[in-house]
């Protein structure tokens, strides 16, 4: 049995994500401040199991609980791989620092960054002494590797998850289990993060014009063929080679 931990699946990318990595083989536990319904029906009809947790990932203070409640869920004993995705991700606010509030901003940094790094943290503790397969995928961004006009708090939340990565990664290659992680920026992709994007004033996001442009001009991804290439990659022999993958 493969073990699948997936943050953000209520909708877009995050749900692509847990439609196409549903298996029998698996049990897969899914991460949202809503249930997913659909997600919930696929999983029954198809014969695979699959919990939905409604948890708000800015309550940082409680991920410790929420991890005990899922490592609660199944026995490492009995599993052949375990994976964490990272995915569950806010570009709010998108505005000028001064246009900001306090509120908005610590509200980023816990979703885009605190809570993956408490949620791998609390998976390597869990299986450190196991030696199956385990791999940590966090979902970054472009955003991590050149500033935005209007984006300080997300470019500088991603920028920090993939250093984080690199980090993680340089102390499991010490360890005699080790986890495989890997930041990867998927891309521009078509869901309602960038809806949010293209009703931004330019006054407050200076580039949105190319979003829009993106959009018109058909280039942006699916959320399902990222979904796609990103599970093909988190599958890969050679995942977590590479720490940061653009």
């Amino acid at each position: 049995m493969e073990l699948i931990i997936l943050t953000g699946t209520s909708r877009g990318l995050g749900e692509a994500f847990a439609q196409q990595l549903l298996a029998p083989n698996r049990h897969i536990i899914c991460i949202s401040r809503h249930k997913n319904m659909k997600l919930i029906a696929l999983a029954s009809e198809a014969g695979v199991k699959l919990d939905n947790l409604e948890f708000d990932l800015t309550a940082t203070e409680h991920i410790d609980a929420l991890t005990a409640r899922i490592f609660a869920k199944v026995k490492l004993s009995e599993l052949t791989a375990a994976y964490l995705i990272n995915n569950a991700g806010t570009l709010h606010p998108m505005a000028p620092l001064n246009k900001c509030d306090s509120e908005s901003i610590d509200q980023n940094i816990k979703i885009n960054l605190i809570a993956p790094m408490l949620l791998t943290t609390n998976f390597i503790k869990w299986a450190e002494k196991s030696p199956i397969d385990k791999r940590v995928l966090n979902i970054s961004s472009g955003a991590g590797k050149k500033p935005y006009h209007g984006w300080s708090a997300y470019c500088t939340a991603k920028a920090g998850l993939d250093h984080f990565t690199r980090c993680a990664a340089m102390e499991q290659s010490e360890a005699q289990h080790p986890v495989r992680l890997a930041s990867v920026s998927p891309g521009v992709i078509d869901t309602g993060m960038q809806e949010q994007i293209r009703q931004t004033s330019a006054e407050n996001f200076k580039q949105v014009q190319r979003f829009i442009d993106l959009k018109q001009s058909g280039d942006l991804l699916t959320a399902e063929a990222a979904a796609s290439r990103l599970i093909e990659l988190l599958m890969r022999d050679d995942f977590g080679q590479e720490p940061v993958v653009l």
